[in-house]
């Protein structure tokens, strides 16, 4: 071999070892990131369950005809926008399940008397509203709402088509 291909030699094994490096590299901060965004999917998960279980005991009391927590109808920017002291006041219902906290509460919509449930009842709907309570102090917590119907006695008449409901839970949505 001549003394210039040594050289040469070494100057491609060098710059193999840097793009190998390189990729060794991304492949690490690539690990990371997709750790970090599993665990973040994991923690949205809990936080959705843990607001569920407020959801599900709420709509056990509206199925036994208790409302313990009622507030007046608010938009859902002003519930949003309430604060943790709110929610840990004595307006709303507060439960618990695996060491974490939620609170609930329910918000009466009005009344439905062509919406029939049940032997030809009318309904009353309402909104439930449950908020996990968050991780950290600053986070924001999980806030689920699902809107339910419970059959009423009505005062009104309906003068239009009356439509066949189901169940109990027409809707629910994510809000935060």
């Amino acid at each position: 071999m001549k003394k210039n291909e040594c050289g040469m030699i070494l100057m491609v094994v060098l710059v193999f070892i840097s793009i190998i490096s390189l990729l060794v590299v991304m492949s690490v901060e690539s690990a990371a990131l997709e750790s970090r965004m599993s665990v973040n999917v994991y923690r949205s998960s809990q936080d959705s369950l843990i607001a569920w279980a407020g959801l599900r005991k709420g709509e056990a009391q509206l199925k036994l005809g208790l409302v313990p927590c009622e507030i007046p109808v608010m938009s859902t920017n002003e519930l949003m926008s309430k604060s943790p002291k709110w929610w840990h006041s004595s307006v709303t219902c507060h439960g618990q399940l695996s060491n974490r906290k939620y609170q609930y509460v329910f918000e009466r919509l009005g009344e439905n008397a062509c919406a029939i449930l049940f032997k030809n009842q009318g309904v009353v709907y309402y909104r439930i509203s449950s908020r996990a309570e968050p991780r950290a102090k600053y986070a924001n917590s999980r806030i689920l709402q699902t809107t339910n119907t419970v059959p009423s006695k009505l005062t009104t008449i309906c003068l239009e088509k009356t439509k066949k409901l189901n169940n109990l839970r027409q809707s629910w949505r994510i809000l935060r």
